[in-house]
């Protein structure tokens, strides 16, 4: 019983009585002796001598009657102690192929929010409320309990009971072919587009006549894939087998394994430039702002640097016994000042980068340079 008896009198003392439930019979005849069917009495107050204590059950038997028959915590059950399980519900998760990670919000707005429920869900939902339900009214704490198990809100379940109630009828409209058809890629025409139109999606998107989120999501599933195309060297046959017998000279007589290249030292040239048009400093608030100059921004001094690199020895501990490097020279060149300046007097030696190389002068270099910083540094175990 959710409601207590209406008793309400209108008019010229008309006294009517709405009951909601029916009463137990030990307590009905209680109520018979004090109340003689209230809806079809139609009395005047004054000519039949009405005494409300006669009339009207009185409170205490009415008390009575709400302690034996009403009784909130035995009429509103908790969900634990009515042992409310979804498998006696004849539902089974699993076997629904219901998977909670995809309903669950992820930080991507991309993803749908709640999971779209199937009939045979609907079904199931129907039948736990159906089982969980009072008169028509669910019990606190169901739908919530629902919406967590099933991956949607509240607000589906409380719809769907809703609709459940007023039209018996749970399962979507939305059935076999429905919704926006994908658009699909025509392969022949994206053949046709020549690959200067493919180097960007904007560019290939204008081309195919769609739009760029619908061609960038044909690239996430596959349906077209980037490729980077680096440029290569146009080797003739003759330089083809020129690299290729360098790579043979790498192989040991004996067998195809490749040299230990214990007795190899690499060497490479750089130029190296002596500022930049424009640098980032990080400075503090009452700091200085750094002032730089030249005379060309555009002919900045640059001074070529050669470097001889070997391979790295350690011995069974691990520990370097010979780190490979060999040093880093630059190719530069001593010269006196033919004239005297502001900045120095006449004869006095400048330090002068070296701008055309030619066979001749890397030779000598090699001999003064490179050569005697090999014999200074060499591991002396090694040294035939």
């Amino acid at each position: 019983m959710e409601e207590a008896d209406d008793i309400s009198i209108k008019g010229d003392y008309h006294a009517t009585t709405n009951n909601d439930t029916q009463m137990p019979h030990e307590h009905g005849s209680n109520v018979e002796e004090s109340n003689s069917n209230m809806e079809e009495a139609d009395f005047d107050m004054e000519d039949a001598d009405f005494d409300a204590e006669e009339a009207y059950f009185n409170m205490e038997a009415y008390l009575d009657f709400v302690e034996a028959d009403l009784d909130m915590e035995g009429a509103y059950f908790d969900m634990e102690e009515a042992g409310f399980d979804m498998e006696e519900a004849d539902y089974d998760i699993e076997e629904t192929d219901f998977d909670m990670e995809e309903a669950e919000v992820q930080g991507n707005s991309h993803k749908r929010r709640y999971n779209m429920l199937s009939n045979e869900e609907r079904m199931a939902i129907y039948r736990i409320c159906l089982e969980n339900s009072i008169y028509g009214k669910l019990k606190d704490g169901t739908k919530k309990i629902l919406a967590s198990s099933f991956g949607v809100c509240t607000k589906s379940i409380q719809c769907l009971w809703k609709r459940a109630k007023e039209t018996g009828n749970v399962y979507h409209m939305k059935t076999k072919n429905c919704g926006r058809k994908r658009i699909q890629l025509d392969s022949d025409q994206f053949r046709e587009i020549p690959l200067s139109r493919r180097s960007t999606l904007r560019s290939m998107a204008d081309a195919l006549k769609i739009s760029k989120s619908t061609l960038h999501r044909l690239l996430k599933i596959g349906a077209i894939l980037r490729h980077s195309s680096p440029l290569r060297p146009n080797l003739t046959l003759e330089k083809k087998i020129t690299r290729l017998r360098f790579c043979l000279k790498k192989l040991e007589s004996n067998d195809s394994t490749f040299k230990d290249m214990y007795d190899t030292i690499h060497i490479d040239e750089k130029w190296f430039y002596l500022t930049k048009k424009s640098v980032n400093y990080y400075l503090l608030p009452d700091e200085e702002e750094p002032h730089r100059n030249c005379k060309s921004k555009n002919f900045i001094p640059k001074v070529m640097f050669l470097a001889a690199l070997a391979r790295p020895r350690f011995d069974v501990a691990g520990n370097v016994l010979f780190s490979g490097k060999i040093g880093v020279f630059p190719l530069v060149t001593k010269e006196s000042a033919k004239r005297s300046s502001v900045n120095r007097p006449a004869g006095t030696l400048e330090t002068k980068p070296i701008t055309t190389m030619n066979k001749d002068f890397m030779k000598t270099f090699l001999i003064d340079k490179v050569l005697p910083a090999i014999r200074e540094k060499w591991p002396r175990d090694d040294m035939r």
